[in-house]
């Protein structure tokens, strides 16, 4: 019997409180905080899903200790010791050969597993014959996923780790980690917090990485609110979500009304920073900066000091034009893609309803049995998917992206998008995707994507002959029917090293 997977998009908790057209920091939205975001204790030595480590409170408050520490999320936080800059730089999409990768499992003969083992398949034949593989997988799926791999027979097995765990993990291995690196140049693995939580064990994906791989740490970073599918770099640049920004100042924010201390440690930080002194007067002097202005510009300065780059929030308002802009997607890997260090590709929905309109009445018929063939999805499900791609904020948001990233200096080439909103639906992403760019040690080129695709050759070939007009050896996925729970490829491995080469 196949598992029941958990969407990957719930409700957005409330209230959300959205800024006025134009203020400083360009930050849409402000996303309360769970009442149960503080702990007491460290999370129990058991392992407990739970990310109070079991003691979940009514009240919203920190445990603040007279040593000048608290817990947050079960990590403690000493307030003697800086609370940024220990992170690492963030591993590129753009270029590199991947020499480490994470992947789920899932046993069984559903629409899901089917197709991830289609994309297993497609990695192991495909990524280079030392590539790593580290599958994390309930203790359940591990004797399935040992015959699969005894079917796939890839060369050079003992490059192969499996890793079970004993409590259900979703597939989204994205989100509950930021792969990094160290000062010294080695890989490491950032636990951050999370938004959105498909599944409470998530955690344990990265904490089992690292036991089985003493060399690559897993470093608690609850400070940070980046889910991995909202950041994204190039070997210079690194790419975060507004919603990440708002949610990570929402997060400091609430820290620090409990108490003075942390308070003062994010001034510090922030004075540190700018060479600017914060100050709380309304109106501020030559060489200082209200603290209003600090909270709306404090989470770009804490992403470059995290992620050791030059940090770009996407998904901001334009001022220049009348209408509001945010950010078009909950995770901007689904509508954005960086590709080298000059050039970057955003979705566009206008690009796929064009040409799904001009389909045949015949042709629209096949396209919709295809679809869902790969989806598992009924009824007219362009129809459906049209109609919730043709809002206007929508296209007016992926457009303000695009204005944007041309204003950065970036060549942009737009891919064809269908959102499938709340609904069953499969999310028409081209952008949600795996790159390999780099030069073997024979001097050959290697460059090639691991490309979404549902099944619909129109919207297929389209989104093919931009990766391939870039230089890519596209490599098809089936991925319609995993979109259905909100993700796509990117969002269902996650990359633990990755070596930039000329």
């Amino acid at each position: 019997m196949s598992k029941v997977q958990v969407w990957k998009l719930p409700p957005l908790p409330e209230p959300i409180q959205k800024k006025q057209k134009g203020s400083v920091a360009d930050i849409p939205v402000q996303i309360s905080l769970p009442e149960d975001l503080f702990s007491k204790s460290p999370v129990s030595k058991e392992g407990s899903s739970d990310p109070t480590g079991g003691k979940k409170q009514s009240e919203t408050a920190s445990d603040q200790r007279e040593d000048g520490a608290l817990y947050l999320k079960g990590t403690l936080l000493d307030l003697k010791k800086p609370l940024f800059e220990e992170a690492g730089k963030i591993i590129t999409d753009s270029t590199g050969k991947i020499g480490h990768i994470a992947l789920p499992f899932e046993a069984g003969n559903g629409l899901t597993a089917l197709q991830l083992k289609d994309d297993i398949r497609n990695f192991l034949t495909n990524l280079e014959p030392d590539t790593k593989f580290s599958f994390v997988v309930e203790q359940s799926d591990q004797k399935a996923l040992e015959s699969f791999l005894n079917e796939v027979n890839p060369v050079n097995r003992d490059r192969i780790r499996i890793i079970p765990v004993d409590k259900y993990i979703s597939i989204w291995f994205r989100d509950s980690m930021l792969p990094a690196y160290s000062e010294e140049g080695k890989p490491k693995i950032m636990i951050q917090d999370r938004t959105y939580w498909p599944s409470p064990n998530d955690p344990l994906v990265p904490k089992a990485i690292a036991e089985a791989n003493p060399d690559i740490p897993a470093v608690p970073m609850p400070l940070l609110r980046v889910d991995g599918g909202n950041i994204l770099s190039n070997s210079r640049t690194t790419f975060i979500g507004v919603d990440s920004a708002d949610q990570t100042t929402d997060l400091l924010q609430k820290l620090a009304k409990q108490g003075n201390a942390f308070k003062e440690k994010v001034i510090a930080f922030y004075e540190n920073r700018t060479n600017q002194k914060v100050v709380e007067t309304e109106i501020p002097g030559q060489g200082e900066v209200s603290i209003e202005d600090m909270w709306r510009t404090l989470a770009p300065e804490v992403f470059k000091s995290e992620f050791k780059r030059e940090v770009h929030i996407i998904g901001t308002d334009d001022p220049l034009t009348p209408e509001y802009e945010q950010q078009p997607v909950f995770h901007m890997d689904m509508a954005f893609t960086p590709i080298g260090d000059d050039t970057v590709l955003v979705a566009d929905p206008s690009m796929a309803i064009s040409i799904v309109g001009a389909l045949s009445p015949e042709r629209y018929k096949e396209a919709n049995r295809e679809l869902s063939e790969t989806s598992g999805a009924s009824g007219d499900i362009l129809k459906k998917l049209i109609r919730n791609s043709s809002d206007p904020a929508l296209q007016r948001n992926c457009d303000s992206v695009a204005r944007d990233m041309e204003k950065q200096g970036y060549k942009v080439f737009r891919l064809p998008y269908l959102a499938s909103g709340y609904d069953h639906l499969p999310f028409i992403t081209y952008n949600n995707c795996i790159l390999e760019d780099f030069s073997r040690e024979d001097g050959s080129k290697v460059k090639r994507v691991f490309l979404p695709t549902y099944g619909v050759r129109e919207l297929d070939s389209a989104s093919e002959a931009v990766y391939e007009s870039l230089g890519f050896d596209v490599k098809p996925v089936t991925m319609a029917g995993i979109t259905t729970l909100k993700g796509a490829i990117r969002c269902s491995c996650n990359i633990i090293d990755k070596t930039v080469t000329a």
